[in-house]
């Protein structure tokens, strides 16, 4: 058994294009950030669409959403083309 891993590894390459434990690790935490800022990102659209519908000044939302006018602005146009 040991001689057969053994061949397996001496392979050209397998080593070479083995995963890693830590690369694993590492594209974990990756997908998991992106997935908290994705909910963030819903999260904050969710209150500008129903600040927008109470008929809150687009300057506002984004201050209390902490996001650039534009994107306040591109929610609002989304809003009136659906």
């Amino acid at each position: 058994m040991a001689d057969a891993l053994k061949e397996v590894v001496e392979e050209p390459g397998v080593l070479e294009n083995a995963i890693t434990t830590e690369q694993i690790k590492e594209t974990l935490v990756h997908v998991r950030e992106q997935g908290i800022e994705q909910g963030q990102v819903k999260g904050k659209t969710e209150s500008a669409i129903e600040m927008l519908k109470d008929g809150m000044d687009v300057s506002l939302v984004a201050k209390y959403v902490k996001m650039p006018i534009e994107w306040v602005k591109g929610i609002q146009v989304r809003m009136i083309t659906t």
